[in-house]
C-alpha cells in the first residue's frame, strides 16, 4: 500500500512541476540538490530554520489526499510536522501568519488507530503537546487527524483527515543539516 501512495505522489509531483516549470529550467543542466530545490519550491513555502529543522507549507495545488502528502513529504526527505513543544508550535504558527488563504494545515498527528490516543504517523512517538481549541479533542471516530485551525489562533483541532478544497495544506518538517559560523566564514571567504 505504502508503495501505491509513493508512486501516486511522484506522478503527482511531476505533473505540477510539470505544470509550473518549463523541463529545461527543471531538468535542464543542474545537480539533483538543485532540482530537488526547484521542485521544492513549486509545490511548498519554505519556512526559515529553526532549531536544526526546516517547514515547508504546501501551495494550494489540489493535493487529493492525506497518504499522498505524507509521501510528498518523504520525497523531499522529510515527515509531516511533528510539534514536539511550546516553543516549535509558536514558530510555526509565526510562520502560517505569513499566509492568508489557508484554513486548516495537517500535521503528522493522528488518533487513527485508536481514538483519543495520539500519536506521530511519521515517527510512531507519542505526541505530548497540545493547544486545542475549545471543545477538542471531540470524540467523533472520523476525526483523527491534527490539524492547525486559522479561525482559533491556529489552535489544534481534532479533523477529519480529508483535504477540503485550496484552503486546506499540510506541512512537512526537515531535519537541516546547519553549516557552523567557521563553515559559514570560509566559504564566503573561498568564493
Amino acid at each position: 500500500m505504502w508503495f501505491h501512495a509513493f508512486y501516486r505522489s511522484c506522478v503527482i509531483a511531476l505533473v505540477f512541476v510539470a505544470a509550473a516549470t518549463s523541463a529545461a529550467d527543471l531538468w535542464g543542466d543542474t545537480n539533483d540538490d538543485d532540482r530537488l530545490t526547484k521542485a521544492t519550491g513549486v509545490l511548498f513555502h519554505e519556512s526559515q530554520v529553526f532549531k536544526g529543522h526546516r517547514y515547508y507549507l504546501s501551495k494550494p495545488l489540489g493535493y487529493p489526499d492525506f497518504d499522498t502528502s505524507e509521501a510528498l513529504c518523504h520525497l523531499i526527505g522529510g515527515y509531516l510536522v511533528e510539534v514536539n513543544d511550546a516553543d516549535e508550535h509558536r514558530f510555526i504558527k509565526s510562520f502560517l501568519n505569513t499566509f492568508s488563504d489557508i484554513s486548516y494545515v495537517y500535521t503528522g498527528g493522528s488518533d487513527e488507530k485508536k481514538e483519543g490516543s495520539w500519536v506521530f504517523r511519521g515517527s510512531g512517538k507519542p505526541v505530548t503537546y497540545f493547544d486545542w481549541v475549545e471543545g477538542q479533542p471531540g470524540s467523533d471516530t472520523l476525526a483523527n487527524c491534527l490539524v492547525y485551525h486559522k479561525t482559533t489562533w491556529w489552535g489544534m483541532d481534532d479533523n477529519v483527515c480529508t483535504f477540503s478544497g485550496g484552503s486546506s495544506r499540510f506541512m512537512c518538517e526537515v531535519h537541516v543539516k546547519q553549516d557552523s559560523y567557521f563553515s559559514k566564514f570560509f566559504k564566503l571567504l573561498w568564493k
